[in-house]
């Protein structure tokens, strides 16, 4: 249960940082390699 909320968290960062950040960190949200 706590690997589904992991990744629903994941799918929402990459979708603010695709919306609000630059290339860069999108490239590293869709990489999987972003830290809280």
């Amino acid at each position: 249960m706590k690997k589904v909320l992991a990744a629903a968290l994941m799918v929402v960062f990459a979708a603010s940082a695709a919306l609000a950040a630059p290339d860069s960190v999108t490239m590293k949200a869709k990489n999987g390699n972003v830290t809280f």
